[in-house]
Parts: structure tokens; sequence; C-alpha cells
């Protein structure tokens, strides 16, 4: 747990970004070639490069939410709402307007955020709650 709020506001800002990057270069296209036998993952990310700046930047807000909150199941749910909604407009945006692409983005993005809010909700835990850990007697 992490004491300074100005250091969880930060890390949640820096770790959202990156998951966002992670996102654009390997979470979907490895979802897309997975249920596509005949794309390439270099195509995906070839696609999805354009957008990957817009990407960093919605789940840095994401992340800058999830230290606001400052607890896991809020932030999996705030996490997940990114994911799906930034999977949805990258695979609109980028990848085609077929429902198939969009379930699959939307989806494997829901997944993502999900479980990375929960990990990212845990570790930006916030101090005034201690989640039942600890000594419960006070010595």
């Amino acid at each position: 747990m992490i004491k300074q709020k100005w250091l969880r506001f930060t890390l949640g800002i820096l770790l959202g970004g990156f998951a966002g990057l992670s996102l654009t270069s390997s979470i979907l296209p490895a979802a897309m070639t997975t249920f596509y036998a005949d794309v390439d993952a270099m195509f995906v990310r070839f696609s999805l490069a354009d957008y990957a700046a817009h990407a960093v930047l919605l789940w840095a807000a994401g992340g800058w939410a999830v230290a606001k909150v400052g607890h896991s199941l809020p932030g999996a749910i705030v996490l997940g709402i990114v994911g799906l909604v930034s999977g949805v407009f990258l695979g609109y945006a980028a990848l085609g307007t077929d429902g198939a692409t969009l379930i699959i983005a939307g989806a494997a993005s829901l997944l993502y955020g999900v479980v990375g809010g929960l990990m990212l909700g845990g570790v930006l835990r916030s101090p005034d709650e201690t989640g039942g850990q600890g000594l419960r007697d006070g010595g």
C-alpha cells in the first residue's frame, strides 16, 4: 500500500497508460489471430498503430480513476468499462465494422481491463482501509 497520494495517482496513470499500449500491441493482435486464422498479427498491430496514443490516454485516465477509488473490485469495474469502450472503438476504427470483429475486440479488452483493474486496484489500494489485512488487536 502506497501512502503518498500523488505517488499512487502517478503510478496509476503510468501503469494504465502502459496497459493501453499493451492492448494495442499485443492483446488485440493475439485475440484477432486466435479467432481469425487468416489474419496476420503484424497486420493487426500496423492497423492499430495509429490509435495507440488514444488508447494510452484513455487507459491512463482509467488508471488514475482506479487509484482514485482505491479498491480492487471498483478498479476492476472501472478498467473493465475502459477496456470495453476502447476495444470496441479500436475494433471499429482500425479493424473493421463487422459484428464478430467488434465482439472479439470488445470482449478481449473487457477481460483484459477486469483482470488489470483487479491487480491495479490491489496495488493502488487506499491507505485508510486495510481491507481486513494487518494486525487486528493493534499490537
